[in-house]
């Protein structure tokens, strides 16, 4: 960040650093003096063998970030300004997420503190270096970012901006990824490349989007431990120490294991990344508290760490996960209830386009992973089909498993139907040339474009509504006996429907969000069974005020505050 005038930094093979001192401090000992009323300790060399008298030298060891400015600072007040080597705006504090795997809750915890943060009055954003994920979202410029990231924005109740995850990798097949580097699609990454070739780019966002807002929530990716992805890292503990963050260790203790992977992830990292490791949080915890007594003791007893929060596994939690479907069960709903089945891809992509329903009291969603699942539900409300990042191969599937017959049966008996995004294209007589599910008189196909915001109208209900078109695309090319749907504001047709009204291709993702869409697709539902309908709705806000007020009751806030450099 800064050296001082007249000040020679001597590296060395050691974990130290000799620092010569400028010409405005005495001696060795008057260094170590002043910075030591400061709180700051470093070593006189005067007693060193060979150095000229009086010393000018001192050994400091290698630090943090975090810990290196304080002591730039401190020196800088002493003996002289600072004279930058390069140009910094003011950087924000920040609190990062880090989780012992994937599904941790690693972002639903950013989420929460996001709120949290925000809700006390602090101008919080959140950041995430790189996502791995086929489930993006699009911010209102039109870039894509994880839907993670979108929704820990709307914690903050800031806009989404494409430099909060400034690099998502869309899986394309085992061994590439579609790379998109601030909301913009950048070409193919194979599974040999590093991402940290973006590290550049990483720490750009992250200067500007800190120089903008008082505090960051950053989360992590996977778990910091893997040894060998460490010479990788540019999500973890690298960002960490770049952003000078104190890291908050989360394990799910639903799944076991807890215990032995926050401690063997403290064994695995590295001296100084244990140093950033300020707590751990126990997550998605049923059963009795008082029985994880002897665990806090034993982890603070092996890790010197201390145990910070302890949080309830949280049913229906109805946030977009990051991976993870945020729903599933496989129950049947009860005879009052509106069932409806989210068909699971493989190359399923933007699954959370029917999480809005979940946040309805009336709707019971249910995932479905075969032929055999769905025809367990034979008399379901409603089947959706989400996004396909390969829609020719998902359509493949479909036919092989058996899927495809047993959509049609559900078809042929009146009930709906619906496909968003890339998949509208497999209700038609053909996708690329591909035979399709034919419920849909019409032949589509796939091309690629940049992802953008649409708007439009649902004729039936007149309701507005808006969403997103990703980088695979459906379209019409042939076929002209389908009912227009949903006309878009610019003129494009955004969805069209049967002439019997039960299947629905909607060319774009989040139907959905719009709320008065959304009850008068429930109400005709209901109306189809003559059953009645609950006249409350959820949101996205509420559900991240409830995820906040569990999180913040189960957390010892004085301590993560402190933690936080906000108290």
């Amino acid at each position: 960040y800064g050296a001082l005038p007249g000040c020679t930094v001597i590296p060395g093979q050691a974990n130290f650093l000799l620092v010569k001192l400028p010409d405005g401090c005495r001696d060795a000992g008057e260094c170590t003096r002043l910075l030591g009323a400061r709180g700051i300790a470093v070593r006189d060399c005067s007693s060193f063998h060979g150095f000229p008298r009086p010393c000018r030298y001192v050994r400091t060891a290698v630090r943090t970030d975090r810990e290196n400015r304080r002591l730039a600072e401190a020196a800088a007040a002493e003996f002289g300004g600072l004279t930058p080597r390069r140009q910094h705006r003011r950087r924000a504090a920040a609190l990062m997420i880090q989780g012992t795997s994937s599904d941790a809750g690693k972002s639903l915890l950013t989420a929460a503190f996001c709120r949290i943060f925000h809700r006390r009055g602090v101008r919080v954003a959140p950041f995430k270096a790189q996502n791995m994920s086929g489930n993006a979202a699009v911010t209102p410029a039109g870039e894509q970012i994880g839907t993670a990231q979108l929704v820990q924005a709307e914690a903050c109740r800031i806009p989404a901006d494409g430099r909060m995850n400034p690099v998502l990798l869309k899986c394309e097949s085992d061994r590439t990824a579609r790379v998109i580097l601030k909301g913009r699609e950048a070409g193919i990454l194979d599974a040999s490349e590093s991402p940290k070739q973006y590290l550049e780019i990483v720490r750009s966002c992250y200067d500007e989007i800190a120089a903008e807002y008082e505090f960051i929530m950053i989360e992590g990716a996977g778990s910091p431990a893997e040894v060998n992805l460490r010479d990788r890292d540019m999500v973890n503990m690298s960002m960490a120490a770049y952003a000078g963050s104190p890291v908050l260790l989360t394990a799910d203790i639903d799944r076991g294991g807890a215990v032995a992977s926050l401690a063997g992830t403290m064994d695995l990292l590295r001296q100084w990344e244990r140093e950033l490791t300020a707590g751990f949080i126990l997550n998605k915890f049923r059963g009795d508290p008082s029985l994880l007594e002897p665990v806090y003791d034993f982890l603070l007893e092996h890790t010197g760490v201390p145990v910070l929060g302890l949080i309830p596994y949280i049913p229906d939690v109805g946030i977009p996960e990051e991976d993870g479907l945020g729903f599933g069960g496989g129950d049947d709903a009860d005879a009052d209830s509106i069932h409806i089945l989210l068909i699971a891809l493989p190359g399923m992509v933007s699954f959370t386009d029917v999480q809005p329903l979940a946040w309805e009291p009336s709707v019971r969603l249910t995932t479905v992973r075969s032929a055999e699942q769905l025809n367990r539900h034979p008399f379901p409300d409603a089947v959706v089909i989400p996004g396909s990042r390969d829609p020719v191969s998902d359509m493949q599937y479909l036919e092989e498993s058996g899927t495809a017959e047993s959509l049609r049966r559900l078809s042929s008996r009146g009930h709906l139907i619906l496909a968003a995004g890339s998949s509208a294209s497999l209700l038609g007589e053909s996708v690329d040339g591909t035979p399709g599910l034919s419920l849909l008189p019409v032949r589509s196909a796939c091309t690629r474009e940049e992802a953008r915001r649409v708007s439009g109208v649902h004729l039936p209900s007149q309701s507005e509504v808006s969403g997103s078109r990703m980088e695979v695309a459906c379209s019409i090319i042939g076929g002209c006996g389908s009912e227009p749907l949903i006309a878009g504001t610019s003129g494009e047709l955004l969805g069209w429907s049967s002439e019997a009204g039960n299947v629905w291709g909607i060319s774009f993702h989040g139907l959905f969000d719009s709320p008065p869409m959304r009850r008068w697709f429930i109400k005709k539902l209901a109306a189809l069974r003559g059953i009645p309908v609950s006249d409350g709705t959820g949101s996205l806000d509420h559900a991240l005020d409830r995820l906040a007020d569990t999180v913040e009751a189960h957390v010892d806030m004085d301590a993560v505050l402190h933690i936080a450099g906000l108290r």
